[in-house]
């Protein structure tokens, strides 16, 4: 028996999302597939442009049979441990194969550049601080600490390559029992620009139909109808909504406390409070913070860390996820498979947590209010308290 295991954010879900459910099942024959999708949060430190339970139910309407949260801690952070978190969630749920998107779809050369960095990890960080010290930029001296990374500089500086090659490692460091499977990435519009899209166009999204709209040519007619839902009930999130909260937060506590914050070391906690009494928004703010080292994505997921009081000491606290949170299934026999070769807790209601750790329910707490902080993002709040214990399991 075949299960097929995907991570992916879905945010939203699109037409390169479809081919590449297609072309996996069509490549492995599974009798299940699993999707890990992050939260309300997403790996850039961004929010969702709709929730986790619509972005389930996409999911599910678009051939997933089960769909597992990928915990905040690991959703919102670097490229590493969001990668590491999925491998041992799929794993962990009884996945036989795992699949990502590429755009080369060339596994061996992907294979063997994720074993290279494996073998040369401890010289390779070491000259990655030297180089960082001489002010390299972050991926500049990223690639350079790494001699075979030199050599494919065209694999890594794409951005499927770079999360292919830490699946590839984390499948190693577990040794995981999942076979790895590439697909070639298709022509379609990133998730990125199809955000834009739907964000200049939600009034017509939400009064009209399929026609007329830029991002309805992106994705399939049914995640269309799902889209429109739910921006008709909460609008399109964004998260220059907690702009204010930001800078509140950058005036109102001391230094020691945005220090003691996920990723605000290498002076950023001082270039934040330094530089935010001169800016009313945050874009303005990163442009101003960043340097060569440091990454708007790094800043943003800095910046969220902030929103979200992640410190840096409960970051290092979970190196991986403890257990598996179930969004949604549309196949019983699939939940019940998942449920009879688990090797972590599984959740499929969040009120009932007794086969949880004391350390894992903080990690479902941290998530259960950043779901209450997201709902600040939403361009329309109602009927959002306690949205988490409210929301029941999505069947389709």
């Amino acid at each position: 028996m075949y299960t097929l295991g995907i991570c992916a954010e879905y945010n939203p879900f699109h037409n390169g999302h479809l081919f590449h459910v297609h072309e996996s099942q069509r490549e492995v024959q599974p009798d299940f597939t699993y999707a890990v999708i992050n939260g309300n949060f997403s790996q850039r430190g961004e929010c969702s442009i709709v929730d986790k339970f619509c972005r389930t139910k996409m999911a599910l309407a678009s051939g997933i049979d089960v769909v597992i949260e990928n915990p905040l801690p690991f959703a919102t952070a670097s490229a590493e441990s969001f990668a590491l978190s999925a491998v041992i969630l799929l794993d962990a749920a009884g996945a036989t194969h795992m699949s990502f998107g590429a755009e080369s779809g060339d596994l061996h050369l992907l294979r063997q550049i994720a074993e290279a960095c494996i073998q040369n990890a401890a010289p390779a960080k070491k000259e990655f601080k030297r180089l960082m010290s001489q002010g390299l930029p972050y991926h500049t001296a990223k690639e350079y600490s790494h001699y075979i990374l030199r050599q494919y500089h065209d694999i890594i500086s794409k951005p499927n390559h770079i999360l292919a090659i830490e699946y590839l490692k984390s499948m190693q460091m577990i040794k995981s029992r999942m076979q790895p499977v590439a697909v070639r990435r298709s022509n379609n519009e990133s998730s990125t620009s199809i955000r834009k899209k739907i964000i200049i166009d939600s009034g017509a999204i939400m009064n009209g139909g399929f026609a007329g709209t830029a991002a309805a040519y992106d994705m399939p007619t049914h995640v269309f109808d799902i889209l429109r839902d739910a921006l008709r009930s909460y609008g399109a999130a964004c998260i220059s909504r907690l702009d204010d909260v930001l800078f509140y937060l950058l005036s109102a506590k001391d230094l020691g406390y945005i220090k003691a914050i996920s990723g605000m070391n290498d002076g950023l906690a001082e270039r934040f409070v330094g530089l935010a009494p001169l800016f009313n928004n945050s874009a303005d703010l990163f442009a101003a913070v960043k340097t060569k080292r440091h990454t708007y994505a790094r800043l943003k997921r800095t910046a969220l860390s902030l929103l979200l009081g992640i410190t840096a000491q409960e970051r290092t606290r979970y190196i991986t996820p403890l257990y598996l949170r179930v969004l949604g299934f549309r196949n019983a026999d699939a939940l019940r498979h998942l449920m009879d070769h688990a090797t972590l807790p599984v959740v499929v209601n969040i009120s009932k947590v007794d086969n949880l750790s004391a350390e894992a329910r903080y990690m479902l707490d941290m998530e259960l209010h950043s779901t209450n902080v997201y709902n600040i993002c939403r361009e329309k709040k109602k009927d959002i308290v306690n949205e988490e214990y409210r929301q029941k399991i999505i069947k389709n």
